[in-house]
């Protein structure tokens, strides 16, 4: 038995599977850690599962499942570099299907040692649905 795209999606909706891919272009290592919150602002959200590290040059994936995760409606990504870069940028996406893809961060050129979410970088970190 083979599934189709529209099996796919529908299991997709069903299971609220979806996955976060960071590229780091960066010429330093990010620290990445995905949030969770039941409206789409910052305020209150919590996190889900551990922060985790991105190699400059790296690419790194987390899949999420309510049943290992926790569900909550919107997601979004605070990054934090130990190091500051001096050149690059950093991506990352929400996969949730072959053709539903939404951006989290848009080649976000960071160049200090801050914290960057959607609060201190509207134009480049969003909050999207799960």
């Amino acid at each position: 038995m083979s599934l189709t795209d529209r099996d796919i999606r529908l299991l997709r909706e069903i299971l609220k599977t979806c996955s976060v891919k960071v590229e780091n272009d960066l010429n330093q290592t990010c620290t990445v850690q995905i949030y969770g919150n039941h409206q789409g602002s910052t305020e209150k959200a919590d996190t889900i599962g551990a922060s985790f590290n991105v190699t400059s040059g790296g690419i790194e994936t987390r899949s999420l499942e309510p049943s290992t995760s926790g569900w909550l409606p919107f997601l979004y990504l605070n990054l934090k570099c130990a190091t500051a870069p001096t050149s690059g940028s950093i991506t990352a996406r929400l996969v949730k299907a072959a053709d539903d893809v939404e951006l989290l961060v848009d080649t976000l050129e960071i160049r200090d040692i801050s914290e960057h979410n959607p609060d201190t970088d509207p134009g480049k970190i969003f909050i999207q649905r799960w």
